[in-house]
């Protein structure tokens, strides 16, 4: 149900900044699954639920952020792209999360996996950081 809603409410968030609110959808969904750590299983249903209304939105929200970024020339091979790194990473994810759950188990493989997404989110923000002060200083004012 909370998926469905941010679903819906994606059209509202086109009106602010795309690339942040990937972000913030990244970082958020990272966040919600360190509890499974140490938390008592209620507490993880209730974040891994906050979870999918926080990761909702995220792939419509990047489908259009690939449209607004995109040359519509070059949409179909950007959108292709995508589709073929996703069905890579699929198999590719499940071949090195086996070993990973066997070392540290579902809850530590899940809260690792969470870490590694804050972490992600954090870089793409110093990326993308970099890149428009870069643009800035290009740009003659």
């Amino acid at each position: 149900m909370g998926a469905l809603a941010s679903n819906l409410l994606t059209g509202t968030l086109r009106a602010g900044n795309m690339r942040r609110i990937a972000l913030l959808i990244v970082a958020g969904w990272g966040a919600c699954l360190l509890p499974f750590a140490a938390a008592p299983i209620p507490v993880t249903l209730v974040f891994f639920a906050i979870g999918g209304m926080v990761y909702g939105p995220f792939v419509p929200l990047t489908y259009a952020l690939f449209q607004s970024a995109t040359p519509t020339e070059n949409l179909p091979a950007v959108l292709a792209a995508r589709s073929a790194v996703i069905m890579v990473s699929t198999p590719l994810g499940t071949a090195l999360g086996g070993p990973i759950v066997e070392a540290l188990g579902g809850a530590g493989t899940l809260a690792l996996s969470g870490v590694a997404t804050v972490l992600l989110a954090a870089a793409g923000a110093v990326v993308w950081r970099e890149q428009v002060q870069d643009r800035e200083r290009r740009s003659p004012i």
